[in-house]
């Protein structure tokens, strides 16, 4: 197999977005921040998907090493976790920290969730920490994640819970609308669910629909909120925000200083102390294979 068939297939079912390096470059950057804010979302994962000391585990769509950095602490020396995402960027930085925090029982894998090149039954648990939403075929990613599972194992996924209960993206959000011209309409062609977004399985029920329209059994579902505490002060957000959405290119040049400073006020009304704490609606769901 040549290099670029192999990598059309690592990116096959994934969306542009995450395709392009920039994304993958800006979570990476932040990543010591991030790993720190997500840790009541991991553990839930972590807790959802059943892990144990000595486990073989899938985490897909790993970023930068959340929670795949976490899972390989959870099953020690004797267990395994393969880390997988299309992102060269990401998979090399989820690497560069396993390195640096001694891991040594961590691979990383180039592929899409539809594309997993394993076995079936090859794993003892699979997770998935904001990373379904954007699956292009929903169902196929889905199906191939259970596939790779050994008879009765689970697969946990978490997602954004509704926007209005989500503290992290209304102080960005709030502000952006207010400056930053509206995204395109989407097409009416196709179905909500079937749009790739953050908030894509915030209603109640819909992450469970698709896990049940791949095969799973025993399917869960459940709202939780966590706290999402940053631990930085208002300009490491605004900076963060500011990286990821590239927002300021959308935003004539003279009302930059004023969308800058209501952004800074917006998201230190979340300051207490040394941190920034957020509390957000996360949907944590899972499924047997």
């Amino acid at each position: 197999m040549s290099a670029q068939t192999s990598k059309q297939q690592a990116i096959a079912g994934v969306a542009e977005e995450w395709v392009d390096d920039h994304l993958a470059t800006i979570f990476t950057r932040w990543h010591p921040f991030m790993s720190q804010a997500d840790v009541q979302s991991q553990d839930l994962v972590i807790a959802e998907a059943g892990i144990q000391l000595g486990d073989t585990v899938l985490d897909v769509a790993c970023g930068a090493g959340i929670p795949a950095l976490r899972i390989a602490e959870c099953v020690g020396p004797d267990g395994r976790v393969v880390a997988t995402d299309p992102s060269p960027v990401f998979l090399a930085a989820t690497a560069e920290n396993a390195a640096r925090e001694g891991l040594t029982n961590l691979d990383t894998v180039q592929a899409s969730a539809a594309t997993l090149p394993f076995r079936p039954g090859s794993f003892d648990a699979a997770t998935c920490h904001f990373g379904v939403m954007f699956f292009t075929d929903i169902t196929a990613g889905l199906t191939r994640i259970r596939e790779t599972l050994k008879p009765g194992k689970r697969a946990a996924f978490i997602a954004w819970g509704p926007d209005a209960e989500n503290q992290l993206f209304s102080a960005f959000g709030s502000v952006a609308s207010q400056y930053a011209p509206p995204p395109p309409p989407p097409d009416p062609s196709i179905a909500e669910i079937d749009i790739p977004k953050p908030n894509r399985f915030a209603g109640a029920g819909s992450l469970s629909a698709a896990l049940q329209s791949a095969g799973y059994r025993d399917i869960r579902e459940r709202y939780e909120q966590v706290d999402y505490t940053w631990p930085g002060h208002t300009p490491s957000m605004l900076a963060f925000w500011k990286q990821l959405s590239r927002i300021e290119e959308r935003i004539p040049p003279e009302r930059r200083a004023a969308f800058e400073q209501d952004l800074f006020a917006s998201i230190g009304r979340y300051a207490e102390g040394e941190t920034l704490h957020f509390r957000c609606t996360v949907v944590v769901a899972s499924g047997a294979a």
